[in-house]
């Protein structure tokens, strides 16, 4: 029996690339330059440029004569045509349940989506109500004013709704609305908390609505599901309406091949492990994750020490390095990876890089409280206070982590006595985290490159070196000729699998033992080949990477 770790398709960069060049075209409506285009998406240039000649050949961009630059070209025309045949086939799934609700609730039901700051209605069913709401199909309608609106507020950041609100003219619609800061927030708010959002005659005199969010398998709100009607029946009534868009919201959700989000599940006092008991979770994969390769270096020894269990492994190779990163960067990276190895199923997850664990292990812990997570920090720190005799010790990592003062603190905490030396080696790190010598870089670059890291510190007395960066022991062979003996490396990879395998006893998530195991690699970036060839130098196994898209 093998783990199911097949529950997210695989995606191609290169096209989610030459979309993102579509969508800049759809966010400014105007002619742009390849420079342009390559500075706002990030790319390449010479990528940008190809792709953009790919899309100008296929028809999807066309070329300005005077000014050389490009607007979208007459195939896009045809998609946004067959974007209404696509909207009529889902407001077609979704009918039979809206007419069902309507006939539980007697009141307008409408079916919305986002567009930018407005919302659109692209689905309505009325009630038998002499006097109904009138809502036209394709309406825009502004989002601070409307429950199905407020339902996508309700999903966004503190700092995009202070945005939203100093950007977007609010007005009052009627002598309802709420136009200042406070009351919107306080309303939106308690909107993200109840997990449904009225409006209370806001957007026309005497009308109600109450609305609930439909989300993907990733938690994200794709749609709102709502009901309006006379404020008296809507209003009196939420209690009730709230319990039944919930239910039709769920039932939408499955129709359109989204799943059932967790939030609606636990709203409507569904188990969260209902149908999926220990005895399966025990046999899903365990996840881990990286920058790009160094995470081998954790995943050796928990192979070695767990070969019965199944093991999914990410490397974040389009985003690498995290190291001159800002921490929230790679904080929103960690948790983007979490959410994609908890929804493959991953039964424990190891961040195998410490920038990585010193930007986001708490955030994960805190995110996926049901889902034990491990990170790199601890076990440094438990490694070099078992060895320390002079107290005197380096911290070896990117110039985020170190810059971070995690590790520095947790000595400190732990025995004032010890003096910490940190020690940044960008250069040295990007070299081992590509491959280091197998990937053609000079033995001798890296060697001087080390001295100067290390030679420094060894001259103040250190006598323990802790490797905080997984890509370290790449090179180890380079570092133990510049140290030579004279201070000892702390490698936290064998204590993370000590901790791993504690931590499956612990919560009863070995996996059967007369089962069979799956190995499987997953990268971001286009790199596969250079993944694969390493991993299997490193490993000593075959590997095959699927290049997957996390967005």
């Amino acid at each position: 029996m093998k783990a199911n770790l097949s529950k997210k398709p695989t995606t191609i960069a290169s096209v989610k690339k030459a979309v993102s060049i579509l969508d800049l075209f759809i966010e400014n409506q105007r002619p742009l330059g390849v420079k342009e285009i390559s500075k706002n998406l990030d790319l390449n240039f010479s990528t940008a440029h190809h792709l953009v000649r790919t899309l100008t050949l296929a028809g999807y961009l066309k070329q300005e004569k005077e000014t050389k630059k490009y607007g979208l070209g007459v195939k896009t025309l045809q998609l946004g045509v067959a974007s209404q045949v696509f909207f009529q086939q889902v407001v077609e799934k979704a009918k039979p349940i809206l007419k069902e609700l309507v006939s539980r609730v007697n009141e307008d039901v409408n079916l919305a989506i986002l567009d930018n700051n407005d919302i659109i209605y692209i689905g309505k069913e009325s009630s038998n109500h002499a006097m109904r709401i009138f809502t036209r199909l394709g309406a825009k309608a502004p989002l601070y004013c409307t429950g199905v609106g407020k339902v996508f507020l309700a999903e966004k950041k503190m700092e995009e709704l202070k945005q939203y609100f100093e950007e977007e003219q609010i007005v009052s619609k009627t002598e309802n609305t709420l136009t200042t800061w406070n009351s919107f927030l306080n309303d939106i708010r308690k909107a993200k908390k109840d997990g449904f959002a009225l409006d209370r005659e806001e957007m026309e005199e005497g009308v109600a609505c109450i609305a609930v969010p439909i989300k993907n398998y990733e938690g994200e709100v794709k749609a709102a599901l709502s009901v309006s009607g006379l404020a008296s029946r809507v209003l009196g009534n939420k209690d009730y309406l709230k319990e039944e868009l919930l239910s039709s919201a769920k039932a939408l959700s499955i129709e359109l091949g989204r799943g059932v989000s967790p939030e609606v599940e636990e709203v409507q006092g569904i188990s969260k492990d209902q149908g999926n008991n220990k005895d399966t979770k025990k046999n899903d994969p365990i996840g881990i994750f990286d920058s790009g390769m160094g995470g081998f270096s954790v995943l050796k020894p928990l192979l070695k020490k767990l070969p019965n269990e199944s093991i999914l492994y990410f490397g974040d190779t389009e985003r690498r390095p995290y190291g001159p990163k800002p921490l929230s960067t790679v904080r929103k990276y960690v948790l983007e990876i979490c959410s994609y190895l908890v929804n493959m199923n991953a039964k424990l997850i190891v961040i195998a890089c410490n920038t990585a664990s010193v930007a986001g292990e708490r955030e994960a812990k805190q995110t996926y409280p049901h889902i034990p997570v491990i990170g790199m920090v601890g076990a440094g720190v438990n490694g070099v206070l078992r060895r320390t005799v002079s107290k005197k010790i380096a911290v070896l990592g990117t110039k985020c982590t170190v810059e971070s003062g995690v590790f520095q603190k947790q000595f400190f905490n732990l025995d004032p006595l010890i003096k910490t030396y940190p020690v940044a080696t960008e250069d040295l790190l990007r070299m081992a985290e590509l491959g280091g010598e197998s990937a053609g870089f000079s033995r001798e670059e890296m060697i001087s490159l080390a001295q100067d890291a290390i030679c420094p510190v060894l001259e103040e007395g250190v006598d323990t070196i802790l490797l905080a960066c997984t890509d370290f022991p790449c090179i180890m062979d380079i570092l133990e000729e510049v140290v030579n003996r004279q201070a000892v490396m702390i490698d936290p990879a064998p204590e993370v699998a000590v901790q791993v395998e504690k931590l499956l006893k612990d919560n009863n998530l070995k996996k059967d033992e007369e089962l069979s195991s799956e190995l499987l690699f997953f990268i971001s970036g286009e790199d596969v080949n250079e993944f694969n060839s390493f991993g299997k130098e490193y490993l000593k196994i075959d590997i095959s990477a699927s290049q997957i898209d996390l967005t």
